[in-house]
């Protein structure tokens, strides 16, 4: 079978693979997460959402028969499991909460043209896997939460910058 080859995403097949994620309690973004480097080039999360919002009518053969084969070889659900939160905070470990007062501290330093590009532009020493469309959500209040220290770094370069 070659690996381009598309197959219907019948409701059959559709309601198999939203039985395996109520037994197993494993999303699309879990089970790829889970699966790591064994992974078919091309196979995201958002294709899987896609067959199960109904986006699309096919979807190719090997896709289909990896996570079908991933999603049985998962064992029963447990509700007491899953990728570890504070629920105090809402934060996963090693994440802060953007506050009000933060995102407000941020949107000054948009306003005065800090970031996100200028800070890329004015410092040597940017943290590897920081972007500048991070600092935007939060700036933008898309998204609640950051990586403390990529936070932590944006503050303490923007309050050495003059304003």
């Amino acid at each position: 079978m070659s690996s381009k080859q598309r197959i219907p995403l019948t409701e059959d097949l559709l309601h198999e693979i939203q039985g395996h994620i109520d037994r197993t309690l494993v999303g699309p973004h879990l089970l790829l997460k889970l699966a790591k480097n064994s992974v078919p080039v091309g196979l995201t999360r958002p294709t899987i959402e896609n067959w199960l919002y109904r986006r699309c009518q096919t979807a190719r053969a090997d896709f289909i028969e990896f996570v079908l084969s991933e999603w049985r070889a998962l064992p029963e659900g447990d509700k007491g499991v899953g990728l570890p939160r504070n629920r105090t905070a809402k934060t996963q470990p090693g994440y802060v909460e953007i506050t009000p007062e933060i995102r407000a501290e941020l949107q000054s330093y948009r306003d005065n043209k800090l970031i996100p590009s200028q800070l890329f532009k004015q410092s040597d020493d940017v943290l590897g896997g920081l972007r500048p469309s991070m600092i935007s959500t939060w700036v933008n209040g898309v998204v609640r939460t950051a990586k403390k220290e990529y936070l932590d770094y944006v503050l303490r370069v923007c309050q050495a910058s003059p304003r």
